[in-house]
């Protein structure tokens, strides 16, 4: 089972792999007291890679990952391993349904722990509330969206587990992406009442971080409760990390039965089937187990 702890950031950037700079992150991080933290890796646009090269005649077509390596954090999970807890993410923008079933051929995405998607259109938000595999949906705030979000699509999403998104990071840089944060939150809190929303720093470097107590304030900002944003960076956080470990485990049957046999307490067993295989060597796969009561 894996050993979650509050607080938590869950997008950490690490498009440029700059294992200093990640160090110099996770030191930060150490300080203002967080223990789970998700290195975020952001792929391009799909769109430009829908349409395929023809091939010539005798050529061997190169067979490419779309999905790249998650990054080698060996070094630093060594060093920070008793201090904090690190996972990978992998965040892509879509635009059509087609884009994320090129996305779901990747043996590399199997590698990644949480799995996020940024919809660029209408459709594409409709589409990752009701059908998309996914863990988050966070919208692009660098410019004014055009989504729309409604109610029976927030709460579909919020019934299949999914989770929203607010990174402040960008807030902190620019006035237009703060308007455009703050516009997304109160969407959330509008349709939603801010249900399964966690907020994360997006951050690429360590001065852009604070504390989970700032964080609090912060909250007020994006029309969440005091009660909502301590949860966004703890217990909500949490809940989505289980979520996708479930994901990624598959579906599971749990069978309850009490067990009578002579000079034994009634106790209960729990028989677990997983209805896919599930790859042993990949690490924290495991779904955490729940206390039953007596």
């Amino acid at each position: 089972m894996n050993n979650y702890k509050a607080f938590y950031d869950l997008n950490i950037a690490i498009n440029e792999q700059d294992v200093t700079r990640l160090r110099d992150i996770c030191d930060t991080l150490v300080t203002y007291g967080y223990k789970t933290v998700a290195l975020n890796y952001e792929i391009e646009d799909l769109g430009s890679d829908t349409k395929k090269k023809k091939k010539k005649k005798g050529e061997i077509r190169e067979v490419t990952d779309i999905v790249p390596e998650p990054l080698e954090i060996s070094a630093l999970v060594k060093e920070f391993g008793d201090k904090l807890t690190l996972v990978h993410r992998l965040t892509f923008p879509f635009s059509d349904q087609q884009q994320f079933h090129m996305l779901n051929q990747s043996k590399n995405l199997k590698k990644y722990k949480i799995l996020a998607a940024v919809p660029k259109t209408q459709s594409a938000f409709q589409t990752a509330c009701s059908n998309l595999d996914i863990d988050i949906i966070s919208l692009d705030c660098e410019t004014r969206t055009s989504i729309r979000i409604n109610r029976k699509m927030y709460n579909l999403a919020v019934e299949r587990g999914t989770f929203f998104e607010i990174t402040y990071a960008p807030a902190i840089l620019d006035s237009t992406a703060r308007r455009n944060t703050i516009y997304v939150a109160h969407m959330y809190h509008t349709f939603g009442k801010s249900k399964n929303v966690i907020i994360s720093s997006g951050a690429r470097e360590s001065k852009y971080i604070r504390g989970p107590y700032d964080i609090v304030n912060l909250g007020l900002i994006f029309g969440l409760s005091e009660e909502q944003t301590k949860k966004a960076v703890s217990s909500t956080c949490r809940s989505l990390l289980t979520h996708a470990d479930g994901r990624r485990c598959g579906k599971i049957i749990a069978c309850i039965q009490s067990d009578t046999s002579p000079g034994r307490s009634n106790e209960v067993s729990i028989t677990n089937m997983c209805d896919q295989e599930v790859n042993m060597e990949e690490e924290d796969l495991g779904p955490t187990q729940k206390k039953m009561k007596q």
